[in-house]
């Protein structure tokens, strides 16, 4: 076999497309009867009409067939045709990447100098979506089509101006195009870091488009950016219309196929992606009922400049009590530097603001908590010195002079400065387990409310690995998990009832009972013998 460089490859079929008596060539003349216009004006009109009658498809058992669009297909298509957003949660195997290409195909034919850009996680499904508008549109009779100019494998150009283009989502992809439709394919399975540079980097720029038609659809994968923006929708946030379309929608599906499915793809893989439930891994710190009830805010400033990462959640309350937890990176576009400020004044903690930024060095990042915690009214402030974060930290201490840091000193992390000249904590195996262990009661317990939408993501996939710890899946981060799970160890500290005259295990302990008293029918009868938890006592080991 012969390996074509692409260029060469898509320059022979620019060619070879012309010996193709299934396309209309550039210039060519046809002479239409009046039932030839009726029918262009029919179909110009109602995509409906068109795809139905018109556009024919492959299918695994009979072959090239016409598209016989079923009730849930022909509202995807009208939701498509009538508004400019849509995002669309389908069941696995429900024909929305052929139905799309169909609109897609009526799109290009009927507007001129319309650009099509059709993005999926990997660059073979895009090329196959942009193969089925080819294939449909072959399928045509020719004085349905416009006339072709070029006929790539990457790409399409017709004569009236318009053209579908076929690329992997990226930061880069569609810069320097005039889109008027960005179709994103299966978005849910792109990778966290390629969704979050392509929606920093392109996606403001194609929305801002007064007439811009934007298509979303996929299946879940997980708690990340497709989840946020289907979230969102459900709000009416971000102006998407969205739909949900269930398997038992499908003419062709039985309980039968659904049990086939759920025997082959396990309880999991069923749950996500033919019930279409938004579900973290089976090891991550949270079960997944927990994660679902979690649910994200909009935050109400995000600063530019130098503040850029932080998202304000909460402004500053005069006589309540802030603590800051701070996770420190390299600044070399890989981990993140994060840190959270949460407001301790009463339980449920609530989230005031969060930062998050891979590209900070670390002495500006010094810079940044200590302006932040200042602003928090003072904010005692925990700093994580592992690697540089005591960089950080010895920065804030000595540099900024900041009085509210907290200190390590002989094994005992103390509730504010100390003598120790090392500020900071220098995390363990056993202050992670007992960070972890106390965050996944806080959450369960509704002691902390975490609402920030990069934090539920990393939670989502935040997983026991096969060492016994949890840390980032594969792929992906735990910057601001860190912050949070800093957050829990610190709040079950017996000392920490002295920063907010409230003692977390106490409380904790006190719900635990009082549920257990309310569940008891008829009441139990005690003898006397139980053990009790004087007031404003903790036992040891309690978690």
């Amino acid at each position: 076999m012969i390996n074509i460089p692409e260029n060469i490859y898509n320059l022979l079929q620019t060619f070879s497309f012309r010996g193709n008596k299934n396309l209309r060539p550039k210039g060519s003349v046809i002479e239409y009867s009046a039932e030839m216009l009726t029918e262009y004006i029919k179909c110009k009109q109602d995509p409906i009409y068109f795809i139905k009658k018109y556009i024919k498809i492959i299918h695994v058992d009979r072959g090239v067939v016409p598209f016989e669009l079923f009730p849930y297909q022909e509202k995807m298509i009208r939701s498509y045709h009538e508004n400019r957003k849509c995002i669309s949660l389908l069941f696995r195997q429900a024909g929305k990447t052929t139905t799309t290409a169909a609109y897609i195909t009526w799109f290009i034919i009927f507007n001129d100098e319309k650009t099509c850009l059709v993005l999926a996680n990997k660059a073979a499904l895009a090329r196959e979506i942009l193969h089925r508008v080819k294939s449909g549109f072959e399928n045509l009779p020719l004085w349905m089509q416009q006339g072709v100019i070029s006929w790539n494998k990457g790409s399409i150009e017709l004569e009236n101006g318009s053209r579908v283009i076929a690329a992997a989502t990226s930061s880069g992809a569609g810069r320097g195009y005039s889109i008027s439709l960005l179709y994103l394919d299966e978005f849910a399975h792109l990778d966290a870091g390629v969704a979050d540079d392509f929606f920093t980097s392109v996606y403001p720029t194609i929305s801002s488009g007064k007439d811009t038609k934007i298509i979303i659809s996929s299946t879940p994968n997980g708690f990340n950016l497709f989840q946020k923006f289907w979230v969102e929708a459900e709000k009416g946030i971000n102006g998407f219309y969205h739909q949900r379309f269930d398997w038992w929608e499908h003419p062709e599906r039985s309980q039968e196929w659904a049990d086939e499915q759920r025997a082959v793809l396990g309880e999991l893989k069923y749950n996500q992606e033919i019930l279409m439930t938004f579900l973290g891994s089976s090891r991550t710190l949270l079960n997944n009922e927990t994660l679902a009830r979690l649910t994200h805010v909009l935050p109400i400033s995000e600063p530019s400049g130098h503040l850029k990462g932080l998202k304000i959640y909460k402004n500053v309350e005069h006589g309540h009590s802030y603590v800051m937890t701070v996770d420190t990176s390299r600044g070399r576009h890989l981990d993140s530097s994060a840190f959270t400020v949460f407001d301790i004044s009463k339980y449920p903690h609530t989230i005031a603001c969060t930062y998050r930024n891979n590209e900070i060095s670390p002495l500006m990042y010094a810079q940044i908590c200590e302006k932040v915690a200042k602003e928090y009214n003072m904010a005692y402030m925990l700093v994580e010195i592992n690697d540089v974060g005591s960089q950080v930290a010895e920065t804030i201490f000595m540099d900024l002079e900041y009085e509210g840091e907290m200190f390590w000193t002989k094994g005992e992390q103390l509730g504010k400065s100390g003598g120790n000249p090392y500020p900071g904590i220098r995390t363990t195996v056993k202050t992670k387990r007992i960070g972890c262990a106390n965050l996944k009661d806080m959450i369960e317990n509704n002691q902390v409310i975490v609402n920030d939408f990069v934090m539920i993501s990393e939670l989502s996939t935040f997983i026991q690995k096969d060492n016994g710890k949890y840390e980032a899946d594969d792929g992906f981060h735990d910057d601001t998990v860190t912050t949070l799970w800093l957050h829990s160890w610190l709040c079950a500290q017996s000392w920490f009832g002295d920063l907010t005259d409230t003692n977390f295990r106490l409380k904790l302990h006190a719900e635990h009972i009082r549920e257990m008293e309310d569940s008891l029918m008829p009441p139990t009868i005690m003898d006397g013998t139980e053990e009790y938890l004087d007031e404003g006592t903790v036992r040891e080991g309690w978690f």
